[in-house]
Formats: C-alpha cells, structure tokens, sequence
C-alpha cells in the first residue's frame, strides 16, 4: 500500500432522494478537504532527511467525492514496507550522510557510504510505515468531516 484513498460510497448516494441531490456536491467538498488534510499528515509522518520523500506527497481527484493521497517518490514503498537486502547506489547514501550525520570529511564521507551500503547489502532497510501512522491519524478527523457534510447538505436541502 503506497497510497490512501478517501471517497464517497456512490451505492449509497444513488438512494438519496430528489430533494438532497446536491449531497454529492456539498459531501465532495468535505472530502476532498478531508484529503488534504490527510496529505498534511502524510507529509508530517513521512521520514525528513532530504524532504524529496516528503516533498513528494500530492492529493489527487481521481472523480467527484475520490481522492486518492500518496507520496511519487519511487522509494516510498521501500521505505514504508523496508527493503529485502539489496546493493543501493552509493551517491544517495553520500548525501544522506552528508546532511543527517554532518559528515564533511570526503574521505570519511566515502567510507562511511560504502560501510553503510554493506550494510543494506547484508540486512536490508528497517521499515518506516508511514503511511499506516497516517491513515490511523487521519481516519476520525475525515470521519468528522463527513458528518459535517451530510449535516451541511441537509440543512441546504431543507432550507429551501
């Protein structure tokens, strides 16, 4: 799972009678902020050593009451299910060195890469599910928006 998905059950909204059809209309509006907000946790929950991981996160309408919130780096998944052992190519473990254990010595830099790419070589990568904490944290806050909707597009409906 590299992605959440916040939408309207459309079974339930073809039964709403003639009166509240604006529900899907007024309910799209909460959940494409229910999904933002989601996105703003995503980004807080996501791992920071270079932000391109956390940069990456973007909230996308895939139809009216459907958004679809996930990171496009093409390491997420590894990095939120971990990774089996592999070699990784040793310039992205430089700069992460670089910048998260403020190595500025080049020649300690380079020895310190390749001990670490021995080391994902050996063991693979610790996973860092993201991407669940995210879910768990966003789950209630879309509930309540939800509710607010339907409260909302009903008290539209019946004003009128």
């Amino acid at each position: 799972m590299t992605s959440i998905k916040i939408e309207l059950d459309r079974a339930i909204l073809g039964q709403v009678p003639g009166k509240l059809s604006n529900f899907s209309t007024v309910l799209d509006k909460f959940v494409q902020r229910a999904a933002t907000e989601a996105g703003r946790t995503m980004k807080l929950e996501a791992p920071k050593a270079l932000t391109t991981l956390t940069n990456s996160v973007v909230v996308e309408r895939e139809a009216s009451g459907s958004y679809l919130v996930r990171p496009t780096a093409s390491y997420a998944a590894a990095v939120n299910a971990g990774a089996r052992p592999h070699k990784p190519p040793l310039m992205p473990l430089v700069l992460w060195l670089k910048y998260t254990k403020r190595v500025s010595d080049q020649h300690e830099l380079q020895r310190r890469a390749r001990g670490l790419q021995r080391a994902i070589a050996r063991n693979g990568t610790r996973a860092n599910p993201f991407l669940q904490r995210t879910a768990a944290a966003s789950q209630s806050r879309a509930m309540q928006l939800m509710r607010q909707g339907v409260a909302q597009a009903a008290s539209e409906a019946f004003s009128k």
